[in-house]
């Protein structure tokens, strides 16, 4: 609900933290076992001519996850847990959510919607030839052709 998410956002968001984030941040995955990007490096290198910053939301605690949402004008991401820090954001916040051919949850979108945030959902080539979605995608690693992310990242 608008209320709920009002409420957490208040318990959790603390301006006051003593830092500085980037206004356009692609989230990394590279800590974890699954749906990382597999042309990371290269799209890495494109998007930080761009002014991107990577990201990896292990090294940073709860408040601080929260603020670098706050601050943020652009995120890219891969699908995952982290994308509940979409509360976080700003209105007009442009999100793009990168998905495998396999595995395309909607809860960012319904956030998003609640949120009044622009929401793309880029999903990547198959890597295994399967276009279906189902449960054991959820561990499939995510093949974004770079000039794909960038057509949408730089617009």
């Amino acid at each position: 609900t608008p209320q709920g998410l009002d409420y957490v956002r208040k318990l959790v968001l603390d301006k006051s933290i003593p830092l500085s984030f980037p206004e356009k941040i692609l989230i990394s995955r590279e800590k974890t076992t699954s749906r990382r990007l597999l042309n990371s490096e290269t799209i890495n290198n494109y998007l930080e001519r761009e002014g991107f910053v990577k990201i990896i939301l292990e090294d940073y605690s709860l408040a601080e996850q929260a603020m670098i949402f706050h601050s943020a004008k652009t995120i890219i991401m891969p699908t995952g847990g982290g994308l509940a820090n979409l509360v976080f954001c700003s209105r007009n916040t442009k999100v793009i959510e990168l998905f495998s051919s396999s595995y395309l949850p909607t809860f960012s979108l319904l956030l998003a919607n609640h949120l009044d945030l622009q929401y793309i959902a880029l999903v990547g080539q198959s890597l295994s030839g399967a276009c279906e979605h189902s449960s054991a995608g959820n561990s499939e690693d995510i093949n974004i052709p770079t000039d794909r992310l960038l057509a949408f990242a730089t617009d």
